[in-house]
């Protein structure tokens, strides 16, 4: 495009700019602009790159891109900015990634091992985009770049009044409040963010399920949690060497055993696009999110993980971690935190005196169960030494991080902790130390890993732990454990916190059965979360549900969600992206209301993709059938032939898919009766009489 401008030749210009947008592929026909920006680029803005690190990187070259075009008009109208409405998602995706303004994921090929620092978020880029679109984000991002002002804000020296910026950002800043990132699901990309808090005391878990190829590492379901100012569960970021030869980036630094997630068969992950969400809901107090995953392995026909994170006080949180895997003969959950001072309670550790995590007979980095190269698609459990192991230790054990300020950023001067309560039944329980990227300056030399393995015929194992970060000597959480439940698919924790509530957390794959989770208690929903005060106080939120018994009465919804056929879909790559479903009786009517605003709906069809939409908006349109206005996105999933654009385009929904809107209900209990705090489908609590 640069060359093109420049010559500034009536013959050439023009040709060098067709050519740019001519059919293609990498480094075979024209250059493919349309492919790459419809189909490469996800609907969340995201290049195809996992890592942002890289994928950021094409939003930055594309801005140049659409810069130079500007200067071409007199020969082409070509322009990125009208014409391609993902280039426009492109500019706001980073800042939607980041945490507690301070973070964005190393996920993938990306930083350091838990270093802070925000990737393609600058006040320079934010300014622009304010001033060319005027979106009410980019001016609150731009005033929290600036400190939280606008002194000093301008835009480009050559236009006529630069500094003019200052006050229509300012008015919007008024107008809208100053920057404040919910809790979301990006499903284009595949992260999933739930922040809570305010302030010092903000906190926030993330989980990924996108790519994981390229520049991505075999991660899949790996999550990370923010508190205090630290990653508390850093990640390897970027190998020594990011090319197929280095044994270490195969064999151990995108390898899946690295990462807080499971390796079933004692091999990586397969590479796709993005998982599937089951699951999203975000209130105040407790958020809860479920992806599956089972393509990754394919001799799985479940392979899915379930947090929650649950707040105990306005600066603190404790995470339920739930991973099912079903298929293949061994499973093995990894999980580290970052360097510290570990300590165990209720193990019986007995070291291993040679070896690795591999066996005694394997030294460190062997590749025994692959090649020595790039292509390694083994186990990389050799990368793992000073093993410590007990054989079926009995559940309720917990290991503890006591955590270095490795980058200096911790909020206060007490030790920042993690703990990890185990709460599974696990053929054996081993600790070992694994290294991140050592070539990397002020990366820690190397995290303790905790490893929980079963093996097995027809394997079925569902990881249950709570992971409960804290400061100083005082504990969030007073006990926890584990209920033993009747219901095959179903899993509870009773947690009691230092401040005296009594939680119930419930999982389940059926949202119809009733559980019985002692105390006094019965929940029929796919999840619940049941804080009881001491006062006798208790708060609600269920997802996909129908009922919740108290020992005081019952609360009772009038149906686990909703359920409908796609009729009609918006097919256009721009303008306001909607499904028309057809409701399908006899679930009552989608509610007009405002109700599922900001619910997640979930397309049921074929797609690669993930399909599950946020609802801004619902209206009726005839008897039976509602227009759900899905808003800044796409229902494009790229063209049927990228070497041919006149075939068409590929869509991640069809009609004819069904739909499934989840209920979910948030809720106060007390004296004075049920009091509804949020929620999308009707509800009534009847108290029991005396």
């Amino acid at each position: 495009i640069a060359a093109a401008a420049v010559l500034d030749d009536p013959q050439q210009t023009p040709s060098a700019l067709d050519w740019l947008f001519e059919p293609g592929a990498r480094r075979v026909g024209g250059g493919h602009i349309p492919a790459t920006l419809v189909g490469e680029v996800d609907r969340d803005g995201v290049g195809n790159e996992a890592s942002p690190s890289y994928s950021f990187i094409w939003m930055n070259l594309f801005r140049r891109c659409a810069a130079v075009l500007e200067r071409c008009r007199e020969h082409r109208d070509y322009d990125l900015h009208r014409d391609y409405p993902r280039l426009r998602r492109m500019y706001g995706a980073p800042h939607r990634l980041t945490a507690l303004d301070r973070y964005t994921p190393r996920i993938g090929d990306t930083g350091r091992a838990g270093d802070p620092g925000l990737i393609s978020v600058d006040l320079e880029t934010t300014i622009e985009v304010f001033d060319r679109f005027g979106e009410t984000w980019a001016a609150q991002l731009a005033h929290r770049l600036n400190g939280d002002s606008v002194d000093g804000m301008h835009t480009s020296v050559f236009d006529v009044e630069p500094e003019a910026v200052q006050g229509r950002i300012a008015e919007v800043v008024d107008r809208a409040g100053p920057l404040n990132l919910a809790s979301a699901n990006l499903n284009g990309y595949g992260l999933a963010m739930l922040r809570h808090g305010a302030g010092d005391g903000r906190r926030a878990a993330w989980i990924y399920y996108g790519r994981n190829t390229g520049h991505g590492h075999r991660d899949r379901l790996n999550y990370g949690i923010y508190y205090r100012g630290m990653d508390l569960l850093p990640e390897m970021g970027y190998p020594e060497y990011a090319d197929g030869k280095w044994p270490k980036r195969a064999g151990w630094t995108i390898n899946t055993i690295s990462h807080n997630t499971v390796v079933v068969n004692q091999r990586g992950q397969d590479g796709s696009w993005v998982g599937r969400c089951r699951m999203f809901a975000a209130s105040a107090g407790a958020s809860v999110i479920e992806i599956g995953c089972d393509e990754v392995y394919p001799e799985t026909s479940d392979y899915r993980r379930t947090l929650a994170w649950i707040d105990v006080s306005d600066s603190e949180s404790y995470l339920v971690d739930m991973f099912r895997v079903a298929g293949g003969q061994d499973h093995v959950l990894s999980f580290h935190s970052g360097d510290g001072t570990v300590t165990a309670g209720g193990l019986d550790l007995q070291t291993q005196e040679r070896g690795t995590y591999a066996g005694p007979d394997i030294p460190f980095g062997e590749h025994y169960d692959g090649e020595p190269d790039g292509s390694y698609r083994g186990s990389g459990f050799s990368y793992l030494r000073n093993v410590e192991t007990q054989s079926r230790p009995s559940t309720g054990w917990w290991v503890d991080w006591e955590l270095e300020d490795t980058w200096q950023t911790r909020i206060g001067d007490t030790a920042v902790h993690l703990r990890y309560h185990g709460l599974s039944p696990a053929g054996d329980v081993s600790l070992a130390y694994g290294e991140p990227p050592n070539n990397k300056p002020g990366n820690p030399k190397q995290f303790r890993y905790l490893l929980q393995r079963n093996q097995g015929q027809d394997l079925r194992s569902l990881f249950v732990g709570v992971v409960e970060p804290y400061s100083g000597d005082r504990r969030t959480l007073q006990s926890v454990a584990r209920l033993d439940l009747a219901h095959e698919g179903a899993a509870a924790v009773r947690v009691c916190t230092a401040e005296g509530r009594t939680d119930t957390v419930l999982s389940s794959d059926d949202g119809e059965t009733t559980v019985d989770l002692g105390d006094g208690l019965s929940v029929a929903a796919r999840f619940a979360w049941i804080g009881r005060e001491e006062d006798g106080a208790t708060e609600i939120l269920v997802v996909g549900g129908t009922r919740v018994r108290l020992p005081e009465g019952e609360l009772t919804l009038v149906q686990a969600g909703y359920t409908g056929i796609v009729h009609d879909f918006a097919r256009d790559e721009a303008g306001p992206t909607w499904l028309d479903v057809a409701v399908d009786l006899p679930v009552a009517d989608l509610p007009t209301d405002g109700r599922l605003d900001g619910t997640e709906l979930r397309v049921l069809g074929d797609s690669p993709r993930d399909t599950c939409y946020t609802i801004e908006g619902v209206t009726a349109s005839e008897a039976g059938r509602c227009r759900l206005d899905l808003g800044d996105t796409t229902l494009v999933r790229g063209f049927v032939d990228d070497q041919a654009y006149d075939a068409g385009v590929l869509y991640d929904v069809a009609v004819g898919d069904g739909i499934e809107i989840l209920s979910v209900l948030r809720c106060r209990v007390g004296s004075g009766g049920c009091e509804i705090l949020s929620g999308n489908v009707d509800s009534a609590w009847r108290a029991k009489q005396a």
